[in-house]
């Protein structure tokens, strides 16, 4: 996945070159440049960043239930109908969401959050302090670097279902580059392990004033 808009539009310019130079692909490129090339904001994930959806599945999925499930089949022309049966979709769609919730059923979005925080740990050691609130994240095996930073005016109520008990941090008090955040929207890896390497941080500056508050304590009474 490619969220670097000027390092997308540099390999566009060079796949549509290769195509054109291929007699058995340009007939495709023409029909590519015509209804995709002239809209790339519509479908490329770099220009999609925090859009929180890469498919319509979901929509293809309400729109079959609403249609068979709940009109039965059958054309509406009567808007209150319509507007009827969305009411009791509605309803039902909040029961079901009650229902998981008192069953303690994790979502698939919410599983992350523990998984990644696994990952967190072991990538927390490869988390580098670049300024203020703002870290880098080499990737061991591609060597790509992950920029996180924290938002420093939104602090995590932990009320959230996005939300780390173990490195207190959540989807919207902290940012990163890779396409897991930008695209997905989970609390990446990278987030964790800023998260934790912050912590060691804020622990080590700690107690380095209670031990510079023990010496000064012990300075006072030898004088």
């Amino acid at each position: 996945m490619q969220t670097d808009e000027d390092k997308f539009n540099t390999s566009l310019a060079g796949l549509i070159q290769q195509l054109k130079n291929d007699p058995d692909t340009l007939t495709f490129c023409e029909y590519f440049e015509k209804h995709y090339c002239n809209r790339t904001s519509l479908w490329t994930y770099c220009y999609r960043k925090g859009a929180k959806i890469n498919t319509n599945m979901r929509l293809e999925n309400f729109h079959k239930e609403m249609k068979y499930h709940y009109l039965e089949g059958k054309k509406l022309k009567r808007v209150d109908k319509c507007i009827e049966s969305l009411l009791i979709f509605l309803r039902n769609k909040q029961f079901d969401r009650l229902h998981k919730l008192h069953k303690g059923k994790l979502s698939h979005k919410v599983a992350n959050v523990a998984h990644n925080h696994k990952e967190g740990v072991l990538w927390s050691d490869s988390c580098t302090l670049v300024g203020p609130l703002k870290w880098e994240d080499t990737c061991n095996s591609s060597g790509r670097v992950y920029a996180v930073c924290k938002i420093d005016s939104y602090h995590c109520s932990g009320h959230s279902a996005m939300f780390c008990k173990q490195c207190h941090c959540c989807l919207t008090s902290m940012q990163c580059t890779c396409a897991d955040f930008l695209i997905h929207a989970n609390v990446c890896k990278h987030i964790h392990a800023a998260s934790i390497s912050f912590s060691k941080e804020n622990s080590n500056e700690i107690k380095t004033d209670m031990q510079n508050l023990d010496n000064s304590a012990i300075e006072q009474k030898t004088h």
